[in-house]
């Protein structure tokens, strides 16, 4: 799990660890040692370097490379751009101790000349536009296509707190971070632009060690699943989790077949689906593990399932149900009912952001029971009143304000999904893989989280947050049997026991 702060945070964390007695320039020190050592490491060539440095500490940064490799022997290159009258304090010490060595400087890239650049322009406090002298040389070194680039904390040109790109932004293959990771990094567009990702310790303490405000927010790896439930080695399918799962819609059963799957690979030791009649047959064909319970449509009456309702130790309401009278009858009945944790997915989602009675009493709800719920950008847009841009611009802040305000764990679905929790503590996952975007993925990722959550005492990590750990994991598992254009919704269940 790696911390992840925005670049105001990561400012406020430099300070706090200079006012606790780390001198700065040790901290630039260490910040480029972990650059060359990245380099050596990566076996980058180190006889054609060119560092393009900036005025700030970035820049100093990449000055301490470039003298880091003079000391060994190489003669890199040094690009500087900005005049000198902006250089901050580090950067001029900087400059100062690469004096006494005999680096070459030259005032425009050219390309096919290195074989290494590092990238030392901007740092984690652009918010900027580029454009000038420095937006051409970015623009002209990542026409260069046969040069390594490594980016020293960001890619000059990401915004570090939402991945978007200002103006233009440097290629790297690979980035070394400093003491935290930076949500742009891990974000779109942020991500394709950042390579693989290094988070490398320089000295800087915990933010939380003077209690200080800085916002809990980590980036799952697959470490974590560490912390899935354990599975009491005693248990029997009554006690592994009994999961009621509400679901599918007149002669529209794939998502409560996918759920429901999902749940039995994720640990549930029996799933029951409540569903139109019409799909009572192709289900039990399906999925003979299922105990099934059906509705006729037009004549959905709760009293008829109560006892169903009380027998269940978790809940999953939405895949494929529909937003019809009967649908809408049937959330009503399990947010006034429920009593267990609850996942709501997909169309119970779009019910609610049609209802605010519904919305209201799913807020009540939380109140007694824990609720997880997973819109993809478009339901959170529905449920929220935002657009899906502006949505997607700060994520976290969606994804966070939800939360809190509602009570319930928001699992926010994207490329990169946002896991927040009422507390303030959110995830953000970088573990999914294009072959995820298929037809019934999010039904999967849904029955997964269910069964997790039912089982859950909420430890470290969320439930929520490791069954989409899970998902992500299995997808990638799936691309690399087959590839992620082929990959289906019913192969992510059957990599599942790799991780579970």
């Amino acid at each position: 799990m790696i911390r992840l702060l925005t670049a105001k945070e990561s400012k406020e964390a430099d300070q706090l660890a200079i006012s606790r007695g780390m001198p700065s320039p040790v901290l630039m020190e260490r910040a480029a040692l972990s650059v060359l050592h990245t380099m050596q490491h990566s076996r980058m060539p180190l006889d054609r370097v060119l560092v393009i440095a900036g005025t700030g500490n970035n820049g100093g940064d990449g000055i301490a490379v470039a003298r880091m490799l003079c000391e060994k022997g190489f003669t890199p290159d040094v690009l500087l751009l900005g005049s000198p009258e902006k250089y901050s304090e580090g950067m001029r010490h900087q400059m100062e101790l690469l004096g006494w060595y005999r680096p070459g400087f030259v005032s425009d890239y050219e390309a096919g000349k290195y074989s290494v650049v590092v990238d030392a322009i901007f740092g984690v406090g652009l918010s900027r536009e580029i454009s000038g002298r420095a937006g051409e040389i970015i623009n002209a070194l990542n026409a260069d296509r046969n040069v390594r680039v490594v980016a020293v904390d960001i890619p000059s040109g990401i915004h570090a707190d939402n991945g978007s790109i200002c103006g233009t932004a440097v290629r790297a293959e690979r980035t070394v971070t400093f003491a935290y990771g930076k949500p742009g990094l891990y974000l779109a567009p942020g991500a394709a632009f950042a390579g693989d990702v290094r988070v490398a310790a320089i000295g800087i303490p915990e933010p939380d060690a003077e209690g200080s405000a800085f916002s809990n927010r980590y980036l799952l790896e697959q470490d974590d699943l560490k912390h899935l439930p354990e599975r009491d080695p005693f248990g029997n399918k009554g006690t592994c989790g009994k999961l009621f799962v509400a679901a599918g819609s007149r002669n529209i059963y794939g998502a409560a077949y996918l759920a429901g799957r999902a749940a039995l690979g994720a640990g549930a030791g029996m799933v029951r689906i409540l569903t139109e009649s019409a799909n009572r047959t192709p289900l039990a064909a399906a999925f003979p593990e299922a105990l099934i319970s059906t509705y006729d449509a037009g004549y959905f009456d709760p009293e008829n399932y109560q006892a169903a309702l009380r027998w269940a130790d978790g809940i999953l309401a939405g895949p494929g149900l529909g937003t019809d009278e009967d649908a809408h009858a049937l959330l009503t009945w399990i947010l006034d009912n429920c009593r267990v944790p609850l996942v709501l997915d997909a169309d119970a989602l779009n019910l609610i952001a049609k209802d605010p009675a519904l919305k209201n009493s799913m807020i009540r709800t939380a109140e007694v029971c824990r609720i997880v719920v997973t819109p993809h950008l478009v339901e959170m847009s529905r449920l929220t009143g935002r657009s899906v841009d502006e949505i997607r611009k700060n994520p976290f802040d969606a994804a966070e304000q939800f939360a809190r305000e509602n009570g319930v764990i928001c699992v926010m679905k994207d490329a990169r999904t946002v896991i927040a929790c009422p507390d303030g503590t959110s995830y953000l996952m970088h573990s999914g893989t294009s072959a995820l975007a298929t037809a019934g993925s999010g039904d999967v990722l849904s029955g997964i989280i269910a069964a997790l959550h039912t089982v859950s005492d909420e430890a470290e990590i969320c439930a929520a947050a490791l069954g989409d750990l899970v998902h992500g994991l299995a997808g990638r598992a799936a691309e690399e049997a087959g590839s992620a254009r082929s990959a289906t919704a019913s192969d992510l269940i059957e990599y599942l026991p790799r991780f579970l």
